[in-house]
């Protein structure tokens, strides 16, 4: 594990266990950590090349009005896909206080204030920007390699989902562990550190998953 990993693990468990956070900040701290990850991988793709040395004025303006588009649809995309998974977290675990939700068990309820998209913007950022930082600190390198000239673009806004994706695993973790009715400082101890793992475990793991396919036999 990297200093930034390690920190990054500090930093982030101890957020939780001064703040007293539950399993339900812990879900929508990651929901806030990736959406801000992947705008920055996002912009870093279509912009970088604008921002990049010996780039004259005229270049940067016509490089970054050519990433705009790239920008505006991959932005629809992955806030399209926030929303639909904001509206699923907020069931049963709603970012704002609905004192009317009567829970019939721990992931079944009825009475739930409709959803709004705005709100849960405003309360995810003002509650749980200090771990989205901490998160956009850790990616930082695969940020900055995104905006590299070196790039495609493909692999600069794979770079968004790759991310993203790794977040969302954690997010399922925490959820399996409250179904199951875990919620305790272990279970931070648990996603944290699987989440701020190094980098190369995670590629690891892709490969032991990935199915193998034989050889074709050329006799």
């Amino acid at each position: 594990m990297s200093i930034v990993d390690a920190s990054g693990f500090v930093v982030a468990l101890a957020l939780t266990y001064l703040l007293g956070w539950s399993t339900r900040d812990l879900i929508w701290s990651f929901w806030v950590s990736s959406l801000v990850v992947g705008t920055a991988h996002i912009a870093a793709a279509n912009f970088g090349p604008a921002l990049g040395p010996g780039v004259p004025a005229a270049g940067r303006v016509l490089l970054f009005a050519f990433g705009l588009p790239g920008v505006a649809f991959f932005l629809f995309h992955f806030g399209f896909f926030h929303y639909i998974h904001a509206h699923i977290l907020s069931l049963p675990f709603p970012p704002i206080d609905d004192p009317g939700r009567v829970y019939v068990g721990t992931l079944t309820w009825r009475n739930v204030r409709p959803f709004s998209f705005t709100e849960t913007l405003a309360v995810g950022f003002s509650r749980y920007s200090p771990i989205a930082l901490v998160a956009l600190v850790r990616e930082w390198p695969s940020i900055r390699a995104a905006a590299g000239r070196d790039r495609t673009e493909r692999g600069t806004v794979d770079a968004a989902y790759r991310s993203v994706i790794r977040i969302h695993v954690v997010v399922l973790l925490s959820i399996a562990f409250f179904a199951v009715g875990v919620d305790s400082f272990a279970t931070f101890v648990i996603v944290f550190a699987i989440y701020f793992a190094p980098r190369g475990s995670w590629g690891a793991l892709a490969g032991v998953l990935r199915p193998r396919v034989p050889p074709n036999d050329a006799s």
